[in-house]
Parts: structure tokens; sequence; C-alpha cells
């Protein structure tokens, strides 16, 4: 036994349709066993009158929903070729009793068109066709819009090709490691930057100041201060001449203003200077020593 083919009527339309056009479109369309799921609303607009006509004029089996509020004409609820249904929402109702090959038959209403059809869509299955009753049974077709750009849904994590963020880090490091910045460069960075530098060069300092000063030392740092450092060498060679003094050779004794001259020369500190006072004295015990 071959399935009963249940269509569903939803809309208003509008002013503009005409009888026959309506009537014209429910002949397509219906088969003698078919059955129409129809809504009951108020006020009734003239589409809605000339669906109501026809199903009535031709003895089309219904089913009729309408919701609180709304009650159908004793026409319809005496009618022997049709039944009536109080639901909460009858439009939904009527779409959802839609079987076998039924169509959706919308009469189309520009006001209306949006937030109905829309309902059309969310609650027919795929596939069920939707045809306005109103214009030939034009067929209506739901089109999904296109994103806009910021609506658009953030890529996932296998869609792109970008290069990884690991390997993008890696590089980015390795570009800082081969980079060698001056000490001015780094003066105009971010602490935060050069503490990175810093510690990917070995720096030891904490602190921005402290690392450019560690990464490019003072060379004045190197050399002594003005009478800090009395080399070796000439702290030997005093004592040695002292040494000499003290021991009465002619030698050290024409070399004493000589002796005398280079230490001087090689005083930078006060610790030096004081080893060199100290060797002046003796020089002066030695010049002066009688032999007793």
């Amino acid at each position: 036994m071959a399935k009963t083919n249940t269509h569903a009527i939803v809309g208003i339309g509008d002013n503009k349709v005409s009888r026959e056009a309506v009537y014209e479109s429910l002949k397509d369309v219906l088969d003698p066993d078919d059955v129409v799921s129809i809504v009951w609303r108020k006020p009734i607009t003239p589409a809605v009158e000339f669906v109501y006509d026809y199903v009535m004029d031709n003895s089309v089996l219904f089913q009729m929903y309408y919701e609180e509020g709304q009650n159908p004409s004793r026409v319809f609820r005496e009618s022997e070729h049709g039944s009536v249904f109080k639901v909460r929402e009858p439009e939904v109702q009527a779409l959802k009793s839609i079987t076998g090959s039924g169509k959706v038959l919308y009469l189309w209403d520009d006001e209306e068109a949006t937030t109905l059809i829309d309902t059309v869509f969310d609650t027919i299955d795929k596939g069920t066709l939707v045809l306005e009753l109103t214009n030939g049974l034009t067929p209506i077709v739901a089109v999904d819009e296109e994103p806009t750009l910021d609506e658009q849904a953030p890529k996932g994590r296998y869609d792109d090709d970008e290069e990884p963020d690991d390997d993008v880090a890696a590089r980015e490091q390795a570009d800082s490691q081969e980079k060698k910045f001056t000490k001015a460069e780094l003066e105009a960075m971010p602490a935060v930057f050069v503490k990175r530098y810093g510690a990917e060069h070995g720096a030891k300092a904490k602190t921005a100041k402290g690392i450019i000063e560690e990464l490019f030392p003072d060379p004045s740092d190197d050399e002594p201060e003005p009478g800090e450092v009395l080399l070796a060498d000439e702290r030997d060679l005093i004592q040695e001449r002292v040494e000499a003094i003290k021991a009465g050779t002619e030698e050290a004794h024409a070399d004493k203003t000589i002796s005398a001259a280079d230490a001087w020369k090689s005083a930078f500190t006060v610790k030096a200077l004081r080893e060199i006072v100290s060797g002046l004295n003796l020089l002066i015990d030695a010049l002066t020593y009688d032999g007793e």
C-alpha cells in the first residue's frame, strides 16, 4: 500500500495574489488521495481564504491546526473530510506532519517571509521540496550565506600551511644568536630584550645595564688607574738597587738617581707610593750608612 502524501500549506500570502493562481497551483500539485495540513489563523488574508475555499470546494482531505484563542470555523470543525487539532505551534506541527512525497506549499509574503521561511527549513527534513504556491509552484531553495571576514570560523589546527610556531621560535632564537648588536644598539633596546640577549650570550648580570657593561667592558677598566698598580718587575728593580746600595757598590750608587726617577715614574697607586717611599728611605739609609 502506497504511503499517503501529506503536504503542508503555510504562510499568509499577499493581497496581490489571485484566486485563479492559487487554484491552478493546488490542482497541479495535489493528487486525489493527498492530504493537506493547513493552519487556522485570523485575520484571514485573501491568499489563505483561497486555500480554504479550494479545500472545501474540492473535498480535499485535510487536517487543520490552531492554537489557543484561535477558534476554527464550524465549517471545518464539522467537515466530514478533515480534522481539527489544537496545538502550541500550528505552523511547526503542519510542517512536521509531512509524509510520503509531501511538499511545503508556501504562501509568500514579504513582511513575514524572513521569519517563517527560516522556521520552514529548520523544521522539514532535508530533501523536502518547498514550492511557492502563489507564484506557479516556483521552488524556494535555502541558501547558506557565506560568512563575512569577521564571521569566518577560525582555522583548525590542521588547516593552515604556515610555519609551525616551534620552528619560528627556533629560527628567531638562532637569528638572535647570530646577530651581534653593538653597545649603542643594546642601550636603545627594551630591557627585556637585552636580558634575553645577555642570557643567550652567557652574561651573568641581572639588569640590562649590567649585561651591557659585562658584554662591552670599558677598555680603561683593564688599565690601572693612576696610582693603582706598581708593576712587579719595577718593584723588584727598586728592591735590587736598594740591596745593591746597601752593599756599597759604585754601580748602584751611580744609578741611585735613576732608580729614584724610575720609581717615581712607575708609581700609580697610594700603595705603590708607599712602597716607593719605603724604598727611598732604604736608599737614604744606605747612602748615609757609615759602616757602624
